[in-house]
């Protein structure tokens, strides 16, 4: 077949055609507003060394090291159904940790010691209220994780460099 075959076909089925695109256009549009709306609210964490008081020349570029390499694992957990329990736990929410781990991401930028986490809800004030939980009880996690059996400080801090957003 050549193209004149085809605009022929297309010119003898305009109709259907055209009726086609429009139910297609209609349906699209059905969909988009009866889909429930997502809000999506992001805070910043930093997560650094925290300085002994016996600090050597060196001891900034290993505490950067010793960052970049627990802020993957910090991502996992942040994501896991621990972190999450522990916020159903402080907020009253009614789901399950699976439920509410699937609504949060935390992302790492390659080579950096910033964690983005970000809470999905339909509620965009329940986004952010969840997402303040996350990070505060990230930070507490961080806190026991990093602490040294018989010490009191922990070796790496988790710091809110943005907090929480309310989504739009």
């Amino acid at each position: 077949m050549e193209l004149k075959d085809y605009l022929r076909v297309a010119r003898r089925r305009w109709r259907i055609i055209v009726l086609i695109t429009l139910i297609a256009g209609a349906l699209a549009t059905a969909y988009v507003e009866v889909s429930t709306k997502q809000y999506t609210s992001s805070a910043t964490v930093f997560i650094s060394t925290v300085p002994s008081q016996d600090a050597q020349d060196n001891s900034a570029y290993q505490g950067s090291q010793f960052s970049l390499q627990r802020v993957a694992s910090y991502a996992d957990v942040v994501t896991g159904d621990g972190l999450a329990e522990r916020v159903i736990n402080q907020l009253g929410l009614t789901m399950t940790p699976a439920a509410l781990a699937s609504k949060i991401s935390a992302t790492n930028t390659t080579n950096t010691v910033l964690l983005v986490i970000s809470v999905t809800d339909p509620n965009p004030v329940q986004a952010q209220r969840i997402n303040a939980a996350v990070v505060q009880q990230l930070q507490l996690v961080v806190g026991e994780l990093e602490t040294p059996p018989g010490g009191n400080t922990p070796q790496l801090k988790a710091s809110t460099i943005n907090p929480p957003t309310l989504p739009t």
